[in-house]
């Protein structure tokens, strides 16, 4: 059998990024790319009585010398292609050990060519290389925070599991539905980061911080969306009260404290949420009075005063001028919160508005109440500072947030201040 000799035309690689040259053909500089892609360009480049200079732009991975027992050659730089770095090999014109060599004394008479290894220079640039790892290179967008117009959000970031962060995506539509609302005024939340494509975004893969391609530190959970590329999350897919489905494409993808993937979960397997809103207990707040005289109708009311002192003084002074006004106005039955939850600061306060499609909302505005809790005692007697009647100490002021009790003062304790 003859001896066949092997033929090595191309190197590539998977890593950092490659050195990068310029090449000047006339006045300007040209890349790889572009001199691969331009035949005149290419010719200008090789021919030697037009060939001028080339420069390095950036540092990075080459070859300068790969040499076997018949041939040598280089890379001066690599081209991306596929997801690997790839150049062809470019020859050098170098003498055979085993090659006689003319105008000497004459040929030897034996000639001795011991067997060699292939040789492979690697030159490591330290500025723009790392360990020597495989470098993320695909982007992953994660969705983890909805928010309606800077009030109510759902963050599902800390959740920790699928389940959950469904759950939490279901609430804050749920909330949010039945009112005068629209989906452009809620705003979705992401957050980028990398990954190595090869790995997918699967149970095991590092994700990567997007900046600095360093494996993340701490967990996270998120939605992401396959595809199409750059696709935001379709508010009528995700809303539970709107029968439009969720697409196959939509997951839950939570990772630990190391940065890697723990589970991907299909978003439209998970299981439907039992509704959050369960009130069960009625609840009066009361934030006017009515009058009636001679001059004019209509209600005088504390809900906008943010100091309790005012609120009383206001209070007080509305039963000074207008003695024969009517009684103190509520807001009615359709208001409840769960009794398990109790008056308590946290505790949520719901509307339930049967004309509207989703009749569970929280309490939209935020506003200052009073509550006079299970008192028989007329409000208008307790409330007159001319009438000897005592405040019961059931009677407290109520501040409402984002449909949240979120202060509870007891109305005797507080001082009127002008």
């Amino acid at each position: 059998m003859p001896q066949s000799v092997k033929g090595f035309s191309t190197l590539n690689y998977t890593g950092t990024q490659s050195r990068l040259l310029e090449y000047l053909s006339g006045s300007r500089w040209y890349s790889i790319a572009e001199v691969n892609a331009s035949p005149t360009i290419s010719a200008d480049i090789i021919n030697p009585s037009t060939y001028n200079q080339v420069q390095q732009k950036q540092p990075g991975w080459y070859v300068n010398y790969i040499k076997t027992d018949l041939e040598g050659g280089e890379i001066k730089e690599f081209q991306k292609k596929e997801g690997k770095w790839f150049n062809y090999i470019k020859g050098l014109e170098i003498f055979n050990d085993c090659e006689v060599i003319g105008d000497g004394i004459g040929p030897p008479v034996i000639v001795e060519c011991p067997p060699q290894e292939y040789i492979l220079t690697i030159t490591i640039d330290e500025d723009c290389s790392s360990s020597g790892g495989i470098t993320p290179d695909t982007l992953f967008t994660g969705w983890y925070n909805w928010n309606y117009k800077g009030g109510v959000d759902g963050n599902i970031v800390n959740e920790t599991t699928a389940q959950d962060a469904k759950c939490v995506i279901d609430d804050f539509y749920t909330l949010e539905s039945g009112v005068t609302v629209t989906y452009s005024e809620i705003n979705i939340t992401n957050e980028d980061f990398m990954y190595v494509f090869s790995d997918g975004i699967n149970p095991g893969t590092q994700m990567y911080n997007r900046n600095t391609l360093e494996p993340l530190p701490e967990s996270g959970t998120y939605l992401y969306i396959q595809s199409p590329s750059g696709a935001t999350p379709n508010n009528s897919s995700l809303d539970p009260n709107n029968p439009a489905g969720v697409p196959a494409t939509y997951s839950i993808v939570i990772w630990g404290n190391d940065g890697i993937i723990d589970s991907v979960t299909q978003y439209n397997t998970l299981a439907a949420c039992e509704q959050d809103c369960l009130p069960d207990t009625p609840i009066y707040f009361y934030w006017f009075r009515n009058w009636d005289d001679s001059l004019e109708l209509g209600g005088l009311n504390w809900s906008g005063f943010t100091d309790l002192g005012q609120a009383r003084y206001f209070i007080e002074q509305n039963f000074t001028n207008y003695p024969n006004a009517g009684p103190l106005g509520n807001i009615n039955a359709e208001n409840r919160y769960n009794i398990a939850d109790g008056i308590n600061v946290g505790t949520k306060i719901w509307n339930l508005n049967a004309s509207v499609l989703n009749p569970c909302v929280l309490i939209e505005s935020d506003a200052l109440y009073l509550w006079v809790g299970s008192s028989t005692v007329d409000p208008n007697l307790a409330l007159d500072p001319n009438d000897p009647t005592p405040i019961p100490n059931e009677y407290k002021f109520i501040k409402l947030v984002d449909g949240r009790i979120s202060e509870i003062v007891q109305y005797n304790s507080v001082t009127p201040t002008p």
